[in-house]
């Protein structure tokens, strides 16, 4: 469904489902639709939220119902279930702008680097470079992340050494 979204179809997308929703709530968003909103240039082919894929509330189903009208794919993501997650992650998670009666947030972003050093595709390199290049991720903070994530990889399926090669290449991206 849909193609690339931009910063402007993101943004279009929230006011309009600010407008749906009948009461007050927060929405965080992750992936490259939430490094959009922090400047990012690279388009992204989804927008991606904290959500439970299976056993959607309601404002998951206003935004799945928005999301057909308006042609945009977006996705729940249990992000939890895929990598450990900080226990400061909560107080990092960056407020983007109230819509309508939506607040919306983008989830930690030392979470979200680590979730793609450990995936590890080259565009998940670049968006992590990205985020360094902004200084909106520290580096050796990232580190010392990465590294308390990977002592629990096994519980996460996460591979120890594929995410310290992709750390190296960030290394490489960084200063090449």
């Amino acid at each position: 469904m849909g193609s690339n979204l931009d910063e402007e179809m993101i943004r279009r997308f929230l006011e309009e489902l600010g407008q749906r929703i009948n009461h007050p709530d927060s929405l965080i968003l992750l992936g490259g639709g939430a490094l959009l909103l922090l400047g990012s240039s690279r388009q992204t082919l989804d927008l991606d939220y904290i959500g439970d894929d299976l056993d959607k509330n309601e404002l998951q189903q206003v935004i799945d119902t928005l999301a057909s009208e308006m042609q945009v794919s977006v996705e729940a993501v249990p992000f939890d279930t895929f990598v450990p997650v900080s226990a400061e992650a909560q107080a990092r998670h960056r407020f983007i702008g109230r819509f309508g009666a939506l607040d919306v947030y983008v989830f930690d972003l030392y979470s979200i680097a680590v979730s793609k050093l450990d995936r590890g595709f080259d565009t998940d390199i670049a968006d992590v470079a990205f985020l360094v290049r902004s200084e909106l991720v520290d580096l050796a903070v990232l580190q010392k992340e990465l590294s308390t994530a990977l002592t629990q990889a096994r519980a996460f399926g996460m591979n120890p050494e594929e995410a310290k090669a992709h750390l190296d290449e960030l290394h490489r991206a960084l200063n090449g």
